[in-house]
């Protein structure tokens, strides 16, 4: 990712120093357990086609995004945003990425597909976060009052 637009100011790599204000730094994560191993290709092709348009679009706020596997079923997606998470209104074709995906997720009949989301903000991180040039606490510290 080049820079991370904020509105008016970019953050590229290391938080630069100028006032920027106060949001909070929030973490969405998203799981889904599909239905065959085979099916992480095409989820992982998915992320990083949504991934590309992240680079080109540059949705404000997004600061990381990263694709995880938990075994041969499981993916998460996880972002990190400053303030609120703008994915969807920003990258339109996030919702057809994940429709295509919907035939390939696990489904149980009690519960329904095996795919769930959740957001938190986040307001600490331990000292020897390191992510590229993503300086979180720096960050992190311009939203606490003095």
């Amino acid at each position: 990712m080049e820079g991370v637009g904020l509105g008016k100011e970019t953050v590229t790599g290391v938080i630069c120093e100028q006032a920027l204000p106060a949001r909070p730094v929030v973490c969405v994560l998203t799981r889904m357990r599909l239905r065959q191993a085979r099916h992480l290709i095409t989820a992982y092709r998915a992320h990083r086609r949504l991934s590309g348009l992240a680079d080109t679009r540059q949705p404000p706020g997004l600061l990381k995004s990263t694709f995880l596997v938990e075994d041969h079923h499981t993916c998460f997606s996880l972002s990190l945003w400053y303030g609120l998470p703008m994915f969807s209104a920003e990258i339109p074709e996030h919702i057809e990425v994940v429709n295509g995906l919907f035939g390939r997720l696990a489904f149980d009949p009690e519960r329904g597909p095996e795919l769930w989301s959740t957001t938190w903000e986040l307001t600490d991180v331990s000292h020897n976060q390191r992510w590229d040039e993503l300086d979180l606490r720096s960050l992190m510290h311009r939203n606490t009052p003095d």
